[in-house]
Parts: C-alpha cells; sequence; structure tokens
C-alpha cells in the first residue's frame, strides 16, 4: 500500500462520514438531497474496498458501481437544486437542517 493510497483512503473516509452526517439531517425533509447523500456514501464505500483490494467484496458484482452512483448523486443533486431542498449546514461539519433558497429570501426581503 503506497502513500497516494493511504491519502485516497482517509479522503474517502472523510467524505464518507460527512455524506452519511448530512443524510442524517436531510433524510425526511429533502428526498432529493438523501439520494444524492446515500449515492455519495455507496460511491465512497465503494471505491474504498477497491483502494485496500481492488478484486474482493459484494462491490464487484457490479462492475461498474462507481460511475453509476456519480451519475446517480450529480441528478439528484441537480434536481434538488432546482426544486430549492433544504441542505445540511454548515456544510463541513453538519449539525442541522438549513433553510431553503426561497425561505432566506422572504426573510430578508
Amino acid at each position: 500500500m503506497t502513500i497516494a493510497s493511504l491519502l485516497l483512503a482517509l479522503v474517502l473516509v472523510a467524505l464518507g462520514v460527512l455524506s452519511a452526517q448530512s443524510l442524517r439531517y436531510t433524510w425526511k425533509a429533502s428526498p432529493w438531497s438523501s439520494v444524492g447523500w446515500a449515492a455519495t456514501v455507496v460511491y465512497c464505500l465503494n471505491d474504498l474496498v477497491r483502494v485496500f483490494d481492488p478484486a474482493a467484496g459484494f462491490f464487484t458484482l457490479i462492475p461498474h458501481l462507481d460511475y453509476a452512483m456519480l451519475i446517480v448523486l450529480t441528478i439528484a443533486f441537480v434536481v434538488a437544486g432546482v426544486r430549492d431542498e433544504a441542505q445540511a449546514e454548515p456544510w463541513y461539519r453538519p449539525t442541522h437542517r438549513g433553510q431553503t433558497r426561497s425561505e432566506r429570501t422572504r426573510r430578508n426581503p
């Protein structure tokens, strides 16, 4: 295992934890955002398995799962943005669900 592999694993773990935390706050209030965060968690798990053993585990049953998850999370986040769904805030350490764009502009004219 190289230094680059360890750094990649560290980034994937951090992104997976951040995504799972965001999913916790958007689960019921923002359905499309939740799909995007769930796809991000699956993407991170898939690539983390491949970092340590490229030919092992359940995730190799679907050969291009990482690409499929990238497509799903991109579409889900675009739809969530168009629908103006609330997101978890702050982005670096989610602790609550924030306001939507329309809620912020209605309160501050």
